[in-house]
C-alpha cells in the first residue's frame, strides 16, 4: 500500500517489512508492499492536513484481483477517518427544498452536516440561509406546503374518500434542475433529513437512482396506499403514452434521497415529471411524486438504480412522519 501526498517535492522513502501485521481496522491484507512517500506537507499532530491531497494505491505482490473491492473501500474510508478528511467528488452536488420555516431550519441544519460538496437550496425565504456558504435560490411553490395542511381551510376540505393531506413537493425537481446546471449528478435529500459521517463517494451511474424503501410498481403502490388516486393516475398514464400499462411496469420511487445524473436522457425526464405535476395538481392530486417521478423515468428510457445509492442512505436520517408544525 502505498500512500503519497500531492505537492511538494519528495521526500526520505520508507519501506515497511511484507510479514509485519496490518494496522487495525484495516483488514487482513499478506503480501503487500506497503510505502510511505513523505512530502513537506505532513499531517498535522492534531490530525488535521495541510496542502494537497492524498490517495492510496494497493499493490499486491501476488495478484491485485485478490483485493477485494469492499476491503479497499473500508481502507479508504479508514484513513480518511484518520485523517480528518470527507468525500469531495467534483461532480456532485446536493440540493434540497426549504419552503416554510419549520423545513428552513431543518435544512439549515442539513446543509451543516455535509461542508465539504457543494449545497443548493431552492426556499421562500433566501434570508434565512445567507450565513451559510451554500448556493440559496429564491423559490416559490407551485401548490400547498407540508405545513399549509396543519391550517383550518386544508383540514375542513371536503376530500376523495380516503384521501391524506399532502404537500406539492413536486418542486423538489427545480432543486434537482438547478444542481444539473454546475454538476454531472445531483443528490437531492429532503429537508428533515440529517447525514452522518458521508461515504466515499464515487461516480453515480447515469439517469436516476432511488432508496429501495417502496419496492412495487406504481399500480400496485396505489393499490396499497392512497387507492382514490388510481383513477387520476390512470388518466395520466393514457394522457402521457396512450396506454395505462406503464403503471405496472414503473416503479414507484421513494422520493425522500434521489440522484440524477446526466446522460442526456435528463431533457425528457424533467419535462414529463413538469407535465405530469400539472396535470395532477390541476385535479387537486398533489400526493403520489413518487409515482411521477416513476412514470417520468420510464418515458425517458431509464431503468431506475435501486442500489447505488446504498452506502450514502445508510448514514442518512429522514425525520418523516408528515407535515411539520415547528
Amino acid at each position: 500500500m502505498t500512500l503519497m501526498r500531492q505537492g511538494g517535492s519528495r521526500g526520505a522513502k520508507a519501506t515497511e517489512s511484507d510479514n509485519r501485521r496490518p494496522a487495525a481496522g484495516f483488514g487482513s491484507i499478506r503480501k503487500t508492499e506497503r510505502s510511505v512517500t513523505h512530502s513537506p506537507f505532513a499531517v498535522n499532530r492534531d490530525g488535521g492536513a495541510g496542502a494537497g491531497f492524498f490517495w492510496v494505491r494497493l499493490r499486491d505482490a501476488s495478484s491485485s484481483s485478490k483485493v477485494h473491492a469492499q476491503v479497499k473501500r473500508s481502507i479508504l474510508q479508514s484513513i480518511r477517518g484518520l485523517l480528518g478528511l470527507q468525500s469531495h467528488n467534483p461532480a456532485i452536488g446536493f440540493c434540497t427544498l426549504a419552503i416554510q420555516a419549520p423545513y428552513r431550519r431543518r435544512a439549515r441544519l442539513l446543509c451543516g452536516d455535509v461542508t465539504t460538496l457543494p449545497w443548493t437550496v431552492l426556499t421562500d425565504v433566501p434570508e434565512d440561509f445567507s450565513d451559510l456558504p451554500v448556493t440559496v435560490i429564491a423559490h416559490a411553490p407551485t401548490g400547498p406546503m407540508a405545513s399549509d395542511y396543519l391550517r383550518t381551510e386544508y383540514l375542513t376540505r371536503q376530500q376523495p374518500a380516503g384521501a391524506r393531506g399532502a404537500a406539492a413537493y413536486h418542486d423538489k425537481r427545480f432543486a434537482l434542475l438547478a444542481t444539473l446546471k454546475g454538476h454531472r449528478t445531483a443528490i437531492y435529500f429532503d429537508a428533515d433529513s440529517r447525514v452522518g459521517a458521508l461515504p466515499l463517494l464515487g461516480a453515480i451511474p447515469t439517469g436516476l437512482c432511488a432508496l429501495p424503501v417502496v419496492q412495487n410498481s406504481i399500480a400496485g403502490h396505489l393499490e396499497r396506499w392512497g387507492s382514490w388516486r388510481i383513477e387520476p393516475f390512470t388518466e395520466l398514464a393514457l394522457h402521457l403514452t396512450g396506454d395505462a400499462g406503464i403503471l405496472t411496469q414503473a416503479r414507484w420511487c421513494h422520493e425522500s434521497l434521489l440522484a440524477v445524473t446526466a446522460d442526456g436522457r435528463e431533457k425528457r425526464f424533467f419535462q414529463v415529471w413538469a407535465e405530469a405535476a400539472a396535470f395532477l395538481q390541476a385535479r387537486e392530486v398533489y400526493s403520489g411524486e413518487g409515482g411521477v417521478i416513476g412514470i417520468a423515468a420510464a418515458c425517458a428510457g431509464w431503468t431506475v438504480n435501486f442500489e447505488a445509492l446504498h452506502e450514502l442512505g445508510a448514514v442518512v436520517r429522514h425525520e418523516g412522519g408528515g407535515p411539520k408544525a415547528s
